[in-house]
């Protein structure tokens, strides 16, 4: 059903833009007048299911998506990071008065990296979370640090062939998470 819904998410998202293309794993479908073709040549059947907003998504306008290794739908909006379950949202949230919450509730870009780690890009910094504590570090730009980040809007994320790219650059807090988020 997760699988499912993932794609019904992403095809709902570019359903009037034409030709387009979704991959999943090792599959790939595409639709050229509305007809589902699988990378393989056959026609694909798909069963569509729709996410209630009474199960607690924080904002209908959705930024970005994420399934990750575990199952869970993380989807970010402008008012916070949500991630699904399969039944019931769990929504993350700026609380200035917290700082292990995410360092902005506008969520831009969504990352898991090779160790099973989600990070979020915010448009004020980048956030990786602790799935055992369920906390985030915030990682925010430092002038004293030529490693930190450039600008707190973060747009995408990314790292390089070999993993350790998130890792090398913000050091300590990511490899501290790591011991504890896997």
């Amino acid at each position: 059903m997760k699988r499912n819904l993932f794609l019904f998410i992403l095809i709902s998202a570019r359903l009037f833009s034409g030709q387009w293309s979704v991959v999943s794993g090792q599959e790939r479908l595409t639709t050229n007048d509305g007809r589902l073709t699988a990378s393989n040549g056959q026609e694909a059947s798909v069963q569509f299911d729709r996410i209630p907003s009474e199960l607690g998504l924080s904002q209908n306008l959705i930024k970005c998506i994420l399934q990750d290794r575990k199952g869970f739908l993380w989807f970010g909006t402008s008012d916070g990071l949500n991630r699904f379950d399969g039944y019931k949202f769990t929504v993350y949230q700026h609380d200035p008065y917290d700082p292990t919450s995410l360092s902005d509730s506008a969520i831009n870009a969504l990352h898991e990296d090779r160790d099973g780690r989600v990070w979020v890009g915010t448009q004020n910094g980048l956030n990786l979370f602790d799935r055992t504590r369920d906390i985030f570090y915030r990682i925010l730009p430092d002038p004293n640090n030529p490693n930190s980040l450039s600008h707190p809007n973060v747009s995408s994320i990314a790292e390089d062939r070999e993993g350790g790219d998130l890792d090398r650059h913000f050091g300590r807090r990511s490899q501290q998470a790591g011991a504890t988020s896997g």
